[in-house]
């Protein structure tokens, strides 16, 4: 009798779900969010069990070999164990792009922490000023991931680790834990 082995491939298996605009849409959901004391988030008035994040980015010194960049994440006046801000890693891009990047990246870690510490969660709102992060997500991120994060140049895109970091966190979140992930593209002041 012929034995079959079982073949494991080294490649890392890629999570597919179904294409969904991840862009919030403020029609369907209204766009007022109040406190909700009880747990120190902000949420949707249409949606209890939704959470609303603000993050933001910036690079002073953009385009020169001193270019500095910082991130900062708000839930609440009253989540400030939330909260968090600070100077981008050395290491990572020092651009005007990618600390929104990072943001997102510190604001769904916290999210995870909240639903391992036990919150119910159906949506997640990513509010940013950041066009570049709203259509990286909503929009390309399906196109990047069929053609291995390569622009249609055939050249690695442009912050593509971090989009596909993202990607699948946001991913896992949709997946693993039924929650709708949108980003709120509002007005830069």
């Amino acid at each position: 009798m012929l034995r079959l082995r079982e073949r494991r491939s080294t490649k890392r298996r890629l999570i597919t779900v179904p294409k969904t605009d991840r862009r919030f849409d403020k029609q369907k959901h209204g766009i007022r969010a109040v406190e909700d004391f009880s747990s120190g988030l902000r949420r949707l008035d249409t949606d209890m069990k939704s959470v609303v994040v603000a993050i933001h980015g910036a690079c002073r010194g953009n385009g020169t070999p001193s270019a500095r960049a910082g991130y900062g994440v708000f839930f609440s006046d009253i989540a400030e164990d939330l909260n968090s801000n600070g100077i981008v890693p050395a290491a990572s891009p020092q651009t005007s792009q990618f600390p929104e990047l990072y943001a997102t990246i510190q604001a769904l870690e916290s999210i995870h922490q909240l639903i391992i510490a036990g919150e119910e969660l159906s949506h997640v709102v990513v509010k940013t000023n950041s066009a570049y992060l709203e259509e990286g997500l909503s929009v390309f991120i399906w196109k990047w991931a069929l053609n291995g994060f390569l622009n249609w140049k055939g050249q690695p895109v442009a912050n593509g680790r971090a989009f596909k970091y993202l990607h699948e966190k946001v991913v896992l979140l949709e997946k693993e834990y039924g929650i709708h992930v949108s980003f709120c593209l509002v007005e830069k002041r």
